[in-house]
């Protein structure tokens, strides 16, 4: 293992140390529901993928490793993959294989470390960007095999996080534009990577926040300027304000339409919905989620 990818690994532990699984009840309730669906449209339960698994806290994980012959954890956080595995049912941990895999391919020669000492200088963070939009990140093919069901549930906005975390403070707004065009650049390559992964008649599960309204560490998020409940972010008239100004508004990293369409043509779309993720009391997500099958 590289030095890069040790480190990034590191920094998705420290993450994954500080959720608790109350946070993702919401969330998991709609994805069981979206599974069902799915289910119901598969040709083959062969194999499933989770991808970013992390700790499994958002899926009913024991109903899908029961389901299907096989199913690949797929996490560059090895220590909690093991953790997450634990947590399956004894009798169904022999049908459940673990993958530690960095599938956006950070270059080697870049570092968290390395971002932490440019924090405070624009120049070097937007020399760092600019690799960064040449390194053909989010490489197609994650790996050969092909499922029978593939997952990626609010993935998206986790991979633009390393860079994300440090730029996020910057003050510097070609920094910021930088940063949120990488996020879109690795979302949509995200989308190809779990269409890629289908084999044919295979469904696939793709979820993203879109919003966040409430705050973080007491400070208020942006969206809550605009709107006073967060059931709003449901609205449709709603989502087209904060489609147009965007900015601060709309999560970095996440997957919307237009990247669904890039990819996957809409007769191969089965299913889109949209819920409010209550992560806690001060803080709610617009979650938008796609069900979809590889071509017959």
């Amino acid at each position: 293992m590289n030095k890069d990818v040790a480190i990034i690994q590191e920094f998705f532990n420290k993450i994954n140390q500080f959720e608790l699984p109350s946070t993702w009840d919401s969330h998991r309730n709609e994805l069981k529901k979206i599974i069902g669906i799915s289910e119901f449209f598969g040709e083959n339960f062969d194999n499933s993928v989770i991808i970013g698994a992390g700790n499994l806290y958002d899926l009913p994980f024991n109903e899908i490793v029961e389901n299907y012959e096989q199913t690949d954890l797929l996490d560059v956080d090895s220590a909690t993959l093991i953790k997450a595995k634990d947590r399956v049912d004894t009798e169904l941990q022999s049908k459940v294989n673990l993958i530690t895999r960095d599938i956006v391919g950070y270059p080697e020669q870049i570092s968290i470390l390395d971002l932490q000492d440019l924090d405070k200088n624009s120049v070097a963070v937007k020399e760092l960007l600019q690799q960064l939009f040449s390194a053909e990140l989010c490489p197609i093919k994650i790996f050969q095999t092909q499922y029978s069901l593939a997952i990626s549930s609010t993935v998206s906005s986790q991979l633009i996080l390393p860079i994300s975390k440090i730029t996020d403070h910057s003050s510097n707004d070609e920094v910021i534009v930088m940063t949120k065009e990488l996020g879109d650049v690795i979302a949509d390559r995200h989308v190809k990577q779990v269409w890629d992964l289908l084999k044919r008649g295979g469904i696939g599960i793709i979820s993203s926040e879109q919003y966040a309204w409430g705050s973080i560490d007491n400070s208020p998020l942006p969206l809550t300027k605009v709107i006073n409940d967060p059931a709003l972010m449901m609205d449709e008239n709603i989502q087209s304000q904060i489609e147009l100004i965007k900015g601060g508004l709309v999560i970095n990293g996440r997957v919307t339409s237009e990247s669904i369409l890039h990819h996957i043509p809409q007769s191969n779309i089965l299913k889109e919905s949209e819920w409010i993720w209550q992560f806690d009391n001060e803080l709610f997500y617009l979650v938008k989620c796609w069900v979809i099958i590889k071509d017959r």
